[in-house]
Formats: structure tokens, sequence, C-alpha cells
């Protein structure tokens, strides 16, 4: 693919003016419901906001000749003014005492995957993900380069939405062209290579990639970086891992309803509600343009934990019951294609879907850090008694880039007996602490789980099953390979170019040569004859060898032409004598017109010389610079 003109180089964000905020506002994707929902069957309803969105698609990019990602960044408004509000010195200041022109546009810059949403739910969703990277990017991919990685759940509070990863190969794909990505504003197709992407995926100061997307990104180095350097495209397809047919068969239903679920019954009613709380419109101008983005009221950033119990050899979980994944799961259904929320009969659906499997977690109270805040959840929800020392850093993700812009701080912590508080008990009525062994978290659909989860479950197997040194050291030696093997590859090329430049300056230099010479011969001839003919009239004896010279002509036409009539000497000679008065006449013309003309072309000679002599100084400086 000839694509090497997509670098990864500066993304240049023009200056933001935010012009003002309207809170509490209608959003413009549809009207929000308030869902009652009678869990037990005995009367207890509660209530939950839900907000439908379409499904997500995902694809990760990746040309294994070229051994880089293709992604996007981008502006996001919302996690510019997210990011923006939480900073101390705004702290206390509204939207509209915040000086947005000085603030880093940086903050606001995302890296993301190929994505797009399910349009058309009759539509298988492979076919769906293939006709995602056709649209944005303008490739053409073949199903059998195409592989499903997993589908999680986001937006657990609001919406529910299935979010469908997909990884694919562009080696082999066809460009039909530049992809509807290339007429956004502010938006630029990016190549990342190994070595960043890496980068990427450790701790950064401020997170870039939302969490779906960085999961199928800490995926491929999981799952395809260890044979990345051992496979090439003619042994195997997907770097030389049997391909797998992706499991989407809509939602196995039949074995879903044969599980034993400790669950009565899910009965829901709904109302439209007027306007949706929370939310809120930021207006601001960008590139001299009048814009505007519906985004979520600034929240603080959340904790999650995932704790291991050294003793038990378990992981401790939170479980909660979320009827929002329910409902965004039946919603994407084909069957119910078309329906409003009312019409569908969500009971019907098994109730295990309501539950999701999830870390811990709990929002930053204000004057925590995320470290307190972290201890905290982990006293109250999981019963565990953590110390600083103990946390570890996982990742900090970026939860939903398009409306809120918030951060995740994903921990891991590893505690004995001692850890534990004995006197602890379950308080929260929205989740249940449960522990699962440690070998088994892999049987964990992730259907049901958050994005959070899944990184954090592929950094701890991960962790065990890391590269050896002598992979890690053989996968650097064959990039120091590559990238001398390119290097004197453009170096080679450089010199042939500079050698053909070269020869074909040599050549013209020296037709200018060759030229100059012929002129400076002529110009030196012309200097003699007219020095011969200054010096013929200084002596006097010019007309006296001009008769000789026809003399000797006249003798060697007599030689040459015998037979001739002795009566016809004096008629020769007579006309000769008349011929020799002719010729001193038109010779001492010849010669005037000769000397005008020596010293003109003597003027021009020596102004040719110091063009001449300038444009060798001129070549002699330019080739000193080149060097």
């Amino acid at each position: 693919l000839k694509m090497d003109k997509l670098r990864l180089r500066p993304f240049h964000v023009p200056s933001v003016s935010v012009m003002g905020f309207q809170e509490s506002i209608e959003p413009s994707i549809g009207p929000s419901y308030a869902v009652h929902v009678d869990e037990d069957g005995h009367g207890r309803s509660r209530q939950f906001e839900f907000t439908p969105r379409p499904a997500k698609i995902a694809v990760l990019l990746f040309n294994r000749k070229s051994r880089r990602f293709m992604l996007v960044r981008q502006f996001r408004p919302a996690v510019f003014a997210s990011r923006v509000l939480q900073l101390p010195e705004n702290a206390r200041r509204g939207g509209a005492e915040v000086d947005w022109r000085s603030a880093d546009r940086a903050m606001g810059c995302t890296l993301e995957l190929c994505s797009g949403e399910v349009t058309d739910r009759k539509k298988h969703i492979d076919e769906a993900a293939l006709a995602v990277v056709e649209e944005e990017f303008g490739f053409r991919v073949d199903k059998k380069y195409l592989q499903h990685i997993e589908t999680c759940v986001t937006s657990l509070a609001e919406s529910g939405t299935p979010c469908h990863l997909y990884y694919a190969e562009l080696d082999n794909a066809e460009i039909v062209g530049e992809g509807s990505i290339a007429k956004r504003d502010c938006v630029q197709r990016v190549w990342l290579g190994i070595s960043a992407a890496e980068v990427e995926c450790r701790k950064q100061p401020d997170p870039r990639m939302d969490s779906a997307h960085y999961y199928a990104l800490i995926w491929w180095f999981q799952a395809k970086h260890h044979s990345a350097f051992k496979a090439t495209m003619e042994e195997s397809d997907l770097f030389g891992m049997d391909y797998r047919s992706p499991f989407m068969e809509r939602f196995e239903l039949a074995k879903e309803k044969k599980m034993e679920v400790a669950f009565r019954g899910l009965r829901c009613t709904t109302e439209t509600m007027e306007w949706r709380e929370g939310m809120m419109r930021m207006n601001y101008q960008i590139m001299g343009l009048d814009k505007s983005c519906e985004m979520s009221t600034p929240r603080p950033d959340s904790v999650a934990i995932l704790v291991k119990d050294v003793e038990s050899k378990q992981l401790v979980m939170w479980k909660s019951f979320r009827p929002i994944a329910l409902i965004g799961r039946v919603m994407a259904l084909v069957e119910n294609e078309g329906k409003s929320i009312s019409e569908v009969d969500f009971g019907a659906y098994p109730g295990v879907w309501a539950y999701t499997t999830e870390l811990a977690a709990a929002r930053i109270a204000s004057g925590e850090t995320a470290e307190d805040a972290v201890i905290r959840v982990a006293a109250t929800n999981l019963g565990y008694r953590i110390l600083p020392s103990q946390l570890k850093l996982v990742a900090r993700l970026l939860v939903c880039s398009s409306s809120s812009g918030e951060s995740e701080y994903v921990y891991y912590a590893e505690c004995k007996k001692e850890s534990r508080i004995e006197e602890w008990k379950e308080t929260n009525e929205e989740g249940e602490r449960v522990k699962i062994d440690r070998w088994d978290v892999t049987k964990i659909k992730p259907r049901q789980c958050p994005p959070s989860f899944l990184v954090a479950k592929v950094w701890l197997l991960w962790g065990e099953y890391r590269p050896t040194r002598e992979e890690i050291q053989a996968e650097r030696d064959a990039e120091n390979a590559r990238f001398i093997a390119e290097k004197w590859e453009r170096m080679e090329r450089e010199y042939e170019e500079r050698a053909v430049r070269e020869k074909r300056e040599e050549e013209e230099h020296a037709a200018r040569m060759a030229a100059w010479c012929a002129r400076q011969r002529a110009a030196e001839v012309v200097e003699e004859l007219v020095d011969t003919v200054v010096r013929w009239e200084e002596e006097g004896w010019r007309e006296d060898f001009l008769l000789e010279i026809l003399e000797d002509e006249e003798e060697e036409e007599y030689e040459d032409e015998e037979g001739w009539e002795e009566e016809k000497e004096d008629e020769v000679v007579g006309e000769s004598e008349e011929m020799k008065d002719e010729a001193v006449e038109e010779e001492g013309e010849e010669v005037k017109e000769g000397i005008e003309n020596g010293v003109g072309e003597r003027k021009r000679g020596a102004e040719w010389m110091e063009e001449e002599e300038e444009g060798a100084q001129e070549e002699k400086r330019r080739r000193t610079e080149e060097e």
C-alpha cells in the first residue's frame, strides 16, 4: 500500500474560543426514558435512566509489512472542556470564567480506532465492520483478514450500548477512496508504530484512547505480538494464528435460557423524560466557524480496583444489577428493530443479561486523590484494608470521549489475610462482592463486562505470559535490521540521483567550455589578423605585399593551365594589372572592417570571460554547500 505519507506528524489544532454553555438541554440524539424496574416481583420499584443509542463497531487496523497501526487522531471538544475545567486554577470557576484561548488544545486530542455505528441490524456484524472500514477509511478488506476480538458493553449507566471490537490487516486491502474521515475538521489518519503503541499502552498522564479502543490495542500485544516477528504474509493469515469465525450468532438465546440464574423476573415500565438532567451544550468557535457540542456536565474522575486474595488465590470483584445493560442489548437485536421501548417484552429475555461483572468503582470525592479514593472503595465495597504501597496502577482510561471526557484510574492490589476487614458487611444495594478463582476469570463472558474489567483481566493474564528476553531482543534486532536496510536503500537512491545530476552538470559545463574555447580561438585569430594589418600599415609595405601575392597566384594559374597561346599573354597581363588595383582597394576596405570587428569582438570576449568566471564561482559555491 502506498500510504507512507500518513506519518505521525504534529497535529495542529486551531485556537478554540468557548462562547458559552447551555445546561439541562434536550439531546438531539433522541429522547431519554425513565425506566421503572421491579426486580424481585414484590412491588419494590427502582428507577433508571435510559438513552437509546445504536450499537458501536471499532476495528483495529494493522499493516504487517510496515508493522504499523492505522488510527485516527482528532480533537474532541468534550475531552478538552472536561480536562480544562478540572485544572487546579479552574477549580472554582465556571465555564464563562475560564480563559479557553490560553488552554493547551492538545489536552483535547484523542487516538481512536476506525469506528462507526450499526445502522442496518439485518446485516451481519462482520459485514457491518467491513462496511465501516470502507466508508470511514476507504479500504476494502477481504473477510478472511477480519477477526472478531470481543463484544463488551459501554455506557452502563446511560445506554448499555454493545461495542463490537474487530481486528483487520491492510496488506491485501484495496484502496477505493479517501473515506469520509478525510472530509472532517480537525481529524487526521496516522500510522502508529509498534514501539509508539507500546508507549501508548503504558501509563499516560492524560489518556488519549477510549477504554474499549485501548483494550483492543493491548489485546493485540497479548494475542498477536509474540508471533508478529515469526510469521510472514506468505505463511498464513492473521500473524500465523488459525483463523476462527467470530462468535456473532445473535446472542445464543437458548443457551442463555438454560442457565440457572437467581432471578425471579424483570418487569419494566417507561416514561419519556421532557429534559435530560446532566446534559449540556457547549457553544464554541474553531477555525472561524461557530459550532456546538452536546456533552455531559463535567464530573470528577473515577477509580476502579481489582483485588487478588493471595491466601485463597481468588480475585475479588463486583457483580452489579444493571437493567440498562439488558435493555441496550435487547434493543440492539434484529427482532426489535423499529420497536419503541414500551413495545418490547424485556421479561422474555434472560435475566442474567441484567447483571454485569465489574471492578469495584466510585468517583473521586472533592479533596481526595486517586489513591485515597481507591483505598476507600476497597474498604467499603470489597472489605479489604489496602495500603498505598500495595497499589499498582494498571492504566488510566478515557471513559467516553464523545460526551463526558472523564477518566478512570484502574488499580490492582494483592492482599493477604491481614488485609481483610473482619467486621465488614455489605451495605451497597446496587451490587455485591464476588470472589472468582484465578483461572476461572477467563470464563467470564466479555459481553457482560465493561472495557475496564477487560483491560484489567488482560493486564493480569499478560503479566504472567510476557515474552522472554530472547524474543524481545530478537524482535528489536529485526526492527533495527529493517531500519538499517531502509536507511541504506535511501542513501543509495540519493547517491544515484546525485551522480546523475553531477554527470549532467559536467556535460553542460564541458559544452559551455568548448563553446568558450571556440570563441576564444576565433577572437585570437581576429586579433592576430588585426595586429598584422596594423603592422603592415605602419611598415608601409601592404601594397607591395598584396602585389606579390597576386603575382604568385598568376604564376600558379599559368602552371596549372598549360597550352595557353602566347599571343594572349599581353592581354592577360593588362587585365591582371587592373585586377591588382581593384584588389588593393577591396583589401583595404576589408582590413578596415576587420579591424573594427576585431575590436568589438575583443570587448565581447572580455565580457563573456567575466560572465564565465562568475558562473564557475557560483557553481563551486553551490557544490560546497551541497557537500
